[in-house]
């Protein structure tokens, strides 16, 4: 069924990292994360991103090894558009950031 300019078979493959300072309010990264993992699952369900997207677990403080250890995970899965959501907020804001074709780099 074509509904977003595409049909759900070729959806793009979106890959969605979460990421995260020890600071501020946990409860409220944890719900900004329920939000953004309830709205991929929807996303999922209703073909508007591919069956094979990935929503990778939150990476915590900063750090080279996990960052590059998620970078590798997304970049093998060859995915269309990477989603990272900053929780790192007080208020329980998301900023988010896209990247297009991260495997082009490697």
């Amino acid at each position: 069924m074509e509904t977003y300019g595409y049909f759900s078979e070729t959806a793009p493959k979106l890959g969605v990292v979460t990421a995260t300072k020890g600071d501020f309010d946990h409860g409220a990264k944890d719900s900004s994360e329920s939000r953004l993992r309830t709205l991929f699952n929807e996303m999922v369900k209703d073909g508007s991103i591919s069956q094979n997207s990935l929503f990778v677990d939150r990476i915590n403080g900063a750090g080279y090894i996990p960052a590059q250890q998620v970078a590798e995970k997304l970049a093998a899965a060859r995915v269309d558009v990477i989603l990272i959501a900053n929780l790192s907020f007080p208020s329980g804001h998301v900023f988010a950031t896209l990247a297009a074709d991260p495997y082009l780099r490697m």
